[in-house]
């Protein structure tokens, strides 16, 4: 397939993509979004051009443009012939590709759902490539409502879930378990990331993006006491400062946002109190 055409832009994107029948009419009928890290400000080089149809009905799937999306952007893909490759898939991811997911009510619903804070924050990222629909534009303010009311509870639980999850990181590295020292000290860390950009108020990204977004907000001696505990070249006993550095950091970030929570970490009472 010839390629004369590389996306550079959100005007690229409309452009080339109204002129197909199906997305017209999809992105006429609702709002067409960038969405993703060109959104956000996180691509590089291997980053697609995620874009989302916000759709009135549920008359699409999720990919009603399946197979034809290469097409209609003139994309070209390298041959896969055997097994693929970490540098198959890197030229695979390279090459400048269009994704386009179709959501009506139903879909929405599933993502508020499913991972509320995930979706408000693409939704608040998201960059309209073509005019939106009034409904749409309604759709998204809504969601960001919901996630400011659901928002302490959503923290709450992230925050039991970074101590459980440090707990368990903790008692495997007496142990000669690798697999499950990464396992868990990552889940710790991802529990951690969330609990912070919740307490503060932010909605955060997919694990992929996690630690980007969390840089705005954290400062440097917490993301590198995360990058020490899921670092198998550190010994498990640096590991284990780093895991107390990270739940002192995150009780002091819980108590500065007004978190009553049991720690050894509890700031000294006032007053006697």
């Amino acid at each position: 397939m010839h390629n004369p055409v590389v996306i550079t832009s959100i005007e690229d994107l409309a452009e080339c993509g109204m002129r197909d029948s199906r997305i017209a009419v999809a992105a006429r009928a609702g709002g067409w979004y960038l969405v993703g890290s060109r959104a956000t400000g996180f691509a590089d080089p291997l980053s697609d051009w995620d874009t989302l149809i916000v759709s009135p009905t549920d008359d699409y799937d999720e990919n009603p443009f399946a197979g034809a999306v290469d097409e209609i952007f003139r994309v070209e893909r390298p041959t896969v012939q055997g097994r693929p490759t970490l540098d198959l898939h890197r030229r695979w991811r390279a090459v400048n590709a269009v994704d386009i997911t179709v959501l009506g009510p139903r879909g929405c619903r599933q993502r508020e759902r499913d991972r509320l804070a995930e979706w408000a924050f693409e939704l608040g990222q998201a960059t309209a490539i073509t005019p939106p629909s009034e409904a749409a534009e309604r759709y998204r303010a809504r969601t960001a409502s919901l996630f400011s009311r659901r928002r302490p509870r959503l923290a709450a639980s992230a925050y039991a879930s970074f101590r459980h999850a440090r707990n368990e990181a903790v008692a495997t590295l007496p142990r000669q378990n690798q697999t499950a020292q990464v396992v868990t000290a990552s889940a710790c860390v991802a529990h951690a990331a969330r609990f912070w950009l919740l307490s503060a108020g932010a909605t955060y990204p997919a694990e992929k993006w996690l630690i980007q977004a969390l840089r705005g907000h954290a400062p440097a001696q917490v993301l590198g006491a995360m990058a020490s505990a899921v670092d198998l070249r550190v010994e498990p006993a640096e590991r284990f400062d780093a895991l107390w550095q990270m739940w002192a950091a995150v009780d002091g970030q819980a108590y500065e946002h007004g978190m009553i929570v049991d720690s050894p970490f509890a700031p000294p009472k006032e007053n006697g109190r």
